[in-house]
């Protein structure tokens, strides 16, 4: 499953955003106030409103591929399509939309972090998440990317531990606010100007 197309409404304009892949980086560039966490959070709610089958105005709207099904985002059809492939078994997840924004991705504040170094501490949560179950087909939508990590920590996150989400057929959706940020990327990604 996979965010094939995103069409995003801030302060009155609209963007389109085509062609998103499965197991595939998409990281989408804004400056600071263009919307980013808007964006983000507009997708996962999009995603719960779809399943809870509520019809809600949104600024993002969203088309949902699993395998050969299009499924736009809100239409109560697709919405019953989309809760019988939501499957959780055994404590894996699948066809599921993991969202991360910025405050779960750096310090938290669980007890056995406390004597970890800042480095360490980046991305726990997204790590833990995936060491503990096997998560497969979703999308992992991270928000503010670079707003509190240094570049390095970045680089290593996406060069290293990114490839091991990506294998299980999962989506990675990521905002950051400098272009910057992906001049040491070594994987192959999809970038988008919001």
């Amino acid at each position: 499953m996979w965010i094939s197309k995103i069409l995003f409404t801030n302060n009155g304009n609209k963007k389109l955003f085509e062609n998103l892949k499965q197991n595939d980086i998409n990281i989408f560039i804004g400056a600071p106030s263009s919307g980013k966490t808007k964006l983000t959070r507009g997708m996962a709610h999009a995603w719960q409103n779809c399943i809870n089958n509520i019809h809600a105005e949104d600024c993002v709207k969203i088309e949902i591929r699993h395998l050969n099904l299009t499924l736009g985002v809100p239409d109560p059809a697709n919405a019953k399509k989309i809760k019988e492939i939501f499957v959780t078994e055994n404590n894996d997840v699948s066809c599921g939309i993991l969202y991360y924004p910025v405050e779960r991705i750096v310090l938290p504040h669980e007890k056995n972090t406390e004597k970890m170094s800042t480095s360490a501490k980046c991305f726990y949560k997204i790590k833990s998440d995936f060491d503990a179950h096997s998560i497969k087909n979703s999308i992992v939508i991270i928000d503010d990317f670079d707003l509190k990590i240094d570049k390095k920590q970045i680089e290593d996150f996406i060069n290293g531990y990114a490839t091991k989400i990506l294998k299980n057929d999962n989506q990675i959706i990521i905002t950051c606010c400098s272009e910057e940020t992906t001049e040491h990327i070594s994987i192959p990604y999809r970038k988008y100007i919001i």
